[in-house]
């Protein structure tokens, strides 16, 4: 048979044509993927300075609104306080989820979310440590020149009361309690005139023995004898152990007596509780202040270095 050629060859397939890359293709600079780089989110940028002034003014602002609240309002209303505070709470949250892809606004949101529940924990402490004693005093009337005779009832709206002179503390008939603490209680009587009933009762805790001894507040001074209303905290205490007093000595009390803690001036009583209070809310808000100060200084320092958490 005769022998085959070569073979033919192959069509001429042309010149090649630009080649596109392939999704999951490397470029040549050493890149990503081109559809990743093509979407992905822009680089972080640094934070301008008005920006940075906003992310420290609108947490401040948020922290003075909140502790006025607490100094001026709580004491009244506390439902209203607990209102404005939740209502801010869901405002800022809500911004911070809203704008998780905007930096700056998120961290605004977060801030305020910070000092607004910080803010609270301050506010809380200044009403339980001294400002809600303070308002209870303000808030109550003020009597000169009251009999320990005269009937308690007269007197059941008082703040602050001096009492005539003469009036003294009846050690020898005070009586100490002992729960968790222990609530000691004395009568205030006027040696001139022995009331029926005792009507005015003095109070104090961790501050007397069993029996026959009373050093509570301004009780050594032989020059004291005013009273400043004792608050509602321990009110039950102090009435289990009055009422332990009036078996002990077989003395007879008012229904209603009015408790006060024995003192030589009841305006710098009440002025003390207003000092403690307003330097409790203070300091608190200074320490907030510093902290967001070197919070927004990283916050900057972080952003400038070119990292995005939203990546």
């Amino acid at each position: 048979m005769p022998g085959r050629g070569p073979p033919p060859p192959p069509p001429s397939a042309g010149p090649a044509g630009p080649q596109l890359p392939m999704y999951g293709s490397v470029t040549d600079g050493g890149s990503r993927m081109l559809f990743k780089d093509t979407y992905a989110p822009p680089p972080a940028r640094s934070l301008t300075t008005s920006e940075t002034r906003v992310l420290y003014v609108l947490p401040c602002l948020t922290s003075v609104v909140v502790l006025v609240l607490f100094l001026h309002v709580y004491h009244r209303s506390w439902i209203a306080v607990l209102e404005v505070c939740c209502a801010l709470f869901l405002v800022f949250a809500a911004s911070a989820a809203l704008n998780r892809d905007t930096p700056f606004r998120f961290y605004a949101s977060v801030l305020c979310l910070l000092a607004l529940c910080s803010a609270i924990g301050i506010g809380l402490l200044a009403n339980s440590a001294a400002i809600t004693e303070y308002w209870f005093l303000h808030d109550g009337n003020a009597y000169a020149n009251v009999l320990p005779s005269e009937l308690a009832a007269a007197y059941a709206d008082a703040g602050k009361i001096v009492f005539a002179d003469g009036s003294r503390i009846d050690v020898n008939r005070a009586l100490g309690y002992k729960d968790s603490a222990t609530y000691c209680v004395a009568p205030v009587i006027d040696d001139m005139v022995e009331p029926a009933a005792i009507q005015f009762w003095a109070v104090g805790t961790d501050c007397c023995a069993e029996r026959g001894s009373f050093d509570c507040d301004d009780a050594w001074n032989s020059k004291a004898h005013s009273g400043v209303r004792a608050g509602r905290a321990d009110a039950e205490h102090f009435e289990q152990a009055l009422r332990m007093a009036e078996v002990a000595y077989s003395i007879p009390s008012a229904e209603k007596p009015v408790l006060v803690r024995w003192v030589a001036d009841p305006e710098t009583v009440e002025l003390n509780y207003w000092r403690f209070g307003t330097a409790v809310l203070l300091g608190g808000l200074l320490a907030q202040l510093l902290a967001l100060a070197l919070g927004v200084a990283a916050l900057k320092m972080v952003m400038g270095s070119g990292r995005n958490f939203f990546r």
